[in-house]
């Protein structure tokens, strides 16, 4: 079997130590010229920790992480409530600058099996084969794997949000940031969390029709404002922001004959739940479990159930997260006596656990 491989992302990358490790033949095509100059981090929540361990990269990930248990919630800076972000076995969320975590999937991949500087032009395929057109060069392979993200998908698949999140990582170590944490104001939330090298990483989410700030105009001053200045020391030392508007997708796009979507390609899921890694990752697990099956979109569809349950329970969380007065005062008094537990996500790997 040939295997190619479109996008040199967590994703897949992922798929490319999956195949190293079965030894078929597979290269990966990155239309950037390196793997990341990422000023971001990432969430990886315990549901995809299974897979950190197939790949036998758990260990290296854990020295260049950290570890939590809870989620700490605050009406703005008024703490709510706690909630677990365990699973079963007690393994936490570990968060990791995105630029740490693409060189360290590397690692395990040849540098010849990865193609830098790559734009895949065209896709065609036959029940038996697939013809990629890359930098006006025609490559044949047995399968296809997209996991070129969001911006592979045809517009009529996705739908534009009212949501702009904004991604930063910052040099301030206050104790409060130490924790992680998810602030929640009218129209926006806040998340933030630890990385190592004392610094905090944050995405700040908010409602565009009720905080109306065009997104080539967003800044550092602006995260203040809108935050009523409470968090100065956080956004005052943060690197340059990475801001965007939010689309998810309307279904799941699995491809057919023999393309094979995966992660953001697939399945565009917005910021409310911190999935989209995790979710990629397990993709690239399944993958690996059933690539030599012929009808392999058949055993794709089994992800369905649970990928819409989380992408219908990532727009709740913005509803509950933003609500304004006096709404949220209810929604605080209903997550203080009922705590939120999301046991069905962090136990479950490739399908909804019941």
């Amino acid at each position: 079997m040939k295997v190619i491989i479109g996008g040199a992302g967590i994703t897949g990358l992922a798929v490319g130590v999956y195949l190293e490790k079965k030894e078929i033949d597979y290269k990966i095509f990155e239309r950037s010229d390196n793997i990341s100059n990422s000023t971001t981090a990432i969430q990886l929540a315990s549901n995809c920790r299974f897979v950190l361990r197939e790949l036998n990269l758990l260990d290296d990930i854990k020295q260049l992480s950290i570890e939590q248990s809870s989620l700490n919630v605050y009406s703005e800076d008024r703490h709510i409530t706690n909630i677990s972000v365990t699973n079963s076995s007690k393994e936490g969320t570990l968060f990791i600058r995105r630029k740490d975590l693409l060189s360290t999937i590397a690692s395990l991949i040849p540098t010849d099996k990865i193609s830098y500087s790559s734009t895949i032009e065209n896709i065609s395929s036959t029940e038996h084969s697939v013809d990629v057109g890359i930098n006006n060069k025609q490559l044949r392979s047995d399968l296809f794997v997209g996991s070129l993200g969001q911006q592979s998908l045809a517009p009529s698949d996705l739908t534009k949000t009212n949501t702009i999140a904004c991604w930063g990582i910052s040099n301030t170590n206050e104790s409060i940031f130490q924790e992680f944490n998810n602030f929640l104001f009218s129209g926006l939330n806040l998340v933030t969390y630890p990385l190592i090298y004392d610094q905090t990483a944050f995405t700040l989410v908010f409602d565009s029709t009720k905080h109306q700030v065009p997104i080539n105009e967003i800044t550092l001053e602006v995260l203040n404002l809108i935050t009523k200045n409470k968090f100065i020391s956080l956004f005052d030392s943060s690197a340059p922001l990475i801001t965007k508007h939010i689309y998810t997708s309307k279904k799941n796009t699995w491809g057919s004959k023999r393309i094979i979507n995966i992660g953001d390609a697939a399945h565009t899921l917005t910021p409310h739940l911190a999935q989209g890694g995790a979710q990629g990752l397990i993709d690239a697990a399944f993958l690996n479990l059933n690539i030599n099956n012929e009808n392999i979109h058949d055993y794709f569809y089994k992800r369905n159930q649970l990928l819409n349950t989380l992408r219908s329970e990532a727009n709740a969380n913005k509803f509950r997260y933003q609500l304004g007065q006096p709404f949220k005062l209810l929604r605080n008094i209903y997550l203080k006596l009922h705590n939120p537990n999301y046991s069905w996500l962090f136990d479950s790997k490739y399908e909804l656990k019941h």
